[in-house]
């Protein structure tokens, strides 16, 4: 599931522009400058989010100082930042080298949503490395009814043992 969230009060959506971002076609912006938000990656059960790239462009001409992006998962953990800095006018950036994998949602933040503009984001899934807890719970459901079908097999063949011998 993808969450596209500004954070200032009174931007109720960002918006796809087809132009004005350095020729990104379709790229995520906002009609107001200086617009912080981000994209949330949701990944669903049993599967991690994999973001592998994306790009950025400036809306003109204009270099855009304290700029800065942000890959953090849901927990709060800072996987990659830009630190703050000066965005080149008429550009197309593409970041990370390389791709950032979680279990839980990760949220690609940029501070200045209209001034930037965001565009061929690549994402998957990929099935989990760690079990979902309802895994788990399963597999030691089974893990109990193999130990007790075991162990009635064992008390059974016990009493037909004792049986033959008091023959």
């Amino acid at each position: 599931m993808l969450n596209f969230v500004p954070l200032l009060s009174g931007n109720p959506n960002f918006e796809v522009y087809a132009s004005g971002y350095s020729g990104l076609v379709s790229a995520l912006g906002d009609v107001s400058y200086d617009v912080p938000g981000y994209v949330e990656f949701v990944p669903d059960a049993g599967w991690d989010v994999v973001l592998e790239s994306f790009d950025i462009g400036s809306w003109s001409f204009s270099n855009y100082p304290n700029s800065q992006v942000r890959v953090v998962d849901a927990v709060g953990t800072t996987l990659f930042d830009s630190g703050v800095f000066t965005f080149p006018g008429n550009t197309v950036s593409q970041f990370l080298t390389a791709p950032i994998r979680s279990s839980s949602a990760l949220r690609l933040y940029i501070n200045d949503f209209g001034d930037l503009g965001l565009d061929n984001v690549r994402f998957s899934q990929a099935v989990s490395a760690v079990p979902e807890p309802s895994a788990w719970a399963l597999c030691l459901a089974g893990a109990a009814a193999l130990a007790w079908a075991a162990r009635a097999r064992r008390a059974g063949g016990r009493a037909r043992t004792e049986g033959a011998k008091s023959r």
